[in-house]
């Protein structure tokens, strides 16, 4: 089984190009986002670690039968708006995540292995800044010039150009990231066709350089 890490910047079409691999003969994806999104619902041990480090106050509580049977839920944005201007706060939390998720990674990796699955897929935004391109057998990126980040950003999740801005200041420049991975699918695109064109490109080189 092909090791490969999938990975590119905000707004660059990472997660359609994740979405059409899924359907490629052979392929599967292991999403990090929906990995760390199910642990933040449902670990109860990282849920107790969290409270403890970051209070209540980044918890909902909801009626459970009875109004006065309360059970707190976590409020990721609440979370992220606490940690993410921090720091300190920020690799706490990702000291909390983090060992869980790798171990769920290599759960799914080995259920990948029995189902017969040739090509599998790790969605990670920030795999170059984890420094973890070196644990694949080979890095895709997905990318779009700033211009196409910028419009993407704004009209599918709402964002200003300064809240971009800020995201991408703790990311690696795209120039880094190019030169460390092994191939790029640009995707300046603004039709869905063009880019399954390019992402059925991409997989007829890998099954050639990777014959299994």
């Amino acid at each position: 089984m092909i090791w490969i890490g999938l990975t590119g910047p905000l707004a660059c079409g990472k997660s359609t190009v994740a979405s059409l691999l899924q359907n490629k003969p052979g392929c599967a994806v292991i999403d990090a986002d929906q990995l760390v999104h199910e642990l933040l619902m449902q670990h109860s041990s990282l849920l107790k670690n969290i409270k403890a480090h970051f209070g209540l106050e980044v918890f909902d509580f909801w009626p459970v039968k009875e109004p006065w049977e309360q059970t707190p839920v976590l409020n990721r944005k609440r979370l992220a708006q606490m940690v993410f201007p921090d720091p300190k706060k920020k690799t706490l939390l990702e000291s909390l995540i983090h060992p869980l998720v790798q171990e769920h990674v290599l759960q799914k990796k080995d259920i990948a292995k029995v189902r017969g699955t040739k090509y599998l897929f790790y969605d990670v935004p920030l795999l170059f800044e984890k420094e973890m391109e070196t644990s694949f057998d080979f890095v895709l990126l997905v990318a779009c010039h700033l211009e196409t980040q910028k419009q993407r950003a704004w009209q599918r999740a709402g964002m200003t150009v300064e809240d971009l801005e800020q995201r991408l200041a703790h990311q690696k420049p795209l120039p880094e990231k190019i030169l460390k991975s092994h191939y790029i699918i640009w995707n300046d695109f603004q039709d869905l066709k063009t880019l399954e064109n390019e992402v059925s490109q991409f997989y007829h080189w890998m099954i050639r350089k990777y014959q299994l």
